[in-house]
């Protein structure tokens, strides 16, 4: 036990040093040496360097742009539980960037994410839930179990979300639902008291 925890932190140091060289940070800008070194700690598993990787692969740092390649060491790091790895793959499907468009296979990947800690994937979850809940607007009603799960994400993203303008936008949706069915903020509020987590 205590080498694999040695040995992660060995990787954790690798690639972190690997992303100061990407940046510059302390060491001379190299994008060709730091690529280097969270490849070979993400060949050995390491979660957060493959999540690194997949984020040079669709932003083309240090490596060519290639969205296929994101995909796969994504979706190694959000297999691992890795938050990141899980929004971004997700923001991939929800957009079709390198992968079919299933905004459906995104909202589960989102939700892995805000299950895993990431801050920013409940209002992602908020959105999608918002698509699905006013699918019916135009007949002035809206469907009940996706609008339970648009307020619950949203409450929790109005609270935790760290981009202003991600707040503000769950909060506008929130209120729209509200404004037709008061009674969800009840149902939601009790939910997130309990810790029940709604199922995608």
């Amino acid at each position: 036990m205590y080498e694999r925890a040695s040995e992660r932190g060995q990787m954790q140091a690798s690639c972190a040093l690997g992303n100061q060289y990407i940046l510059g940070r302390g060491v001379p800008k190299d994008e060709s040496r730091g690529v280097a070194l969270c490849r070979r700690n993400a060949d050995r598993g390491a979660r957060d360097a493959q999540a690194d990787l997949g984020e040079f692969y669709i932003g083309g740092i240090g490596v060519p742009r290639d969205f296929h390649e994101a995909a796969r060491w994504l979706q190694l790091a959000a297999d691992q539980g890795q938050a990141n790895a899980a929004l971004n793959l997700g923001r991939m499907y929800w957009n079709g960037d390198g992968v079919d468009k299933d905004r459906d296979r995104a909202a589960k990947l989102f939700r892995e994410s805000a299950l895993n800690g990431n801050k920013s994937a409940p209002a992602l979850l908020a959105e999608y839930y918002f698509t699905k809940a006013a699918a019916h607007a135009s007949e002035q009603r809206i469907e009940r179990e996706p609008a339970i799960k648009m307020v619950y994400w949203g409450m929790v993203a109005t609270r935790s979300d760290p981009d202003t303008a991600a707040r503000q936008e769950s909060q506008r949706l929130m209120n729209m639902l509200l404004a037709v069915a008061p009674d969800l903020k009840t149902k939601a509020e009790a939910m997130i008291s309990t810790s029940v987590v709604p199922d995608n």
